[in-house]
């Protein structure tokens, strides 16, 4: 299962920060998490969709506003190759 990885720069008087997921571009989307570091794992992505995240900080004063939003895509994995089949052998004279 894949794991997104959202990180930022830090804002100073922050206490926490609030992370928003969306699958359409420009709209705030749902809160997914709330972090006091700098970084937050999703884990809750889905091979072969596509989020758009951004971040707010919150101290006493309340919640500032929305960074810029960052695109992931998450891939869906490539299966290796079947077996190749009808192997052949023989001799050949030089």
């Amino acid at each position: 299962m894949p794991t997104g990885r959202v990180e930022w720069d830090a804002v100073p008087q922050t206490d926490k920060y609030f992370i928003y997921r969306s699958q359409t571009q420009g709209q705030q989307g749902s809160k997914v998490g709330v972090a006091t570091g700098l970084l937050y794992d999703d884990d809750s992505v889905v091979e072969g969709q596509s989020y758009y995240y951004g971040v707010t900080g919150s101290n006493a004063g309340g919640e500032g506003p929305l960074s810029a939003q960052a695109k992931l895509d998450v891939p869906v994995p490539v299966e290796p190759p079947a077996a190749p089949t009808n192997l052949r052998v023989s001799l050949v004279d030089d």
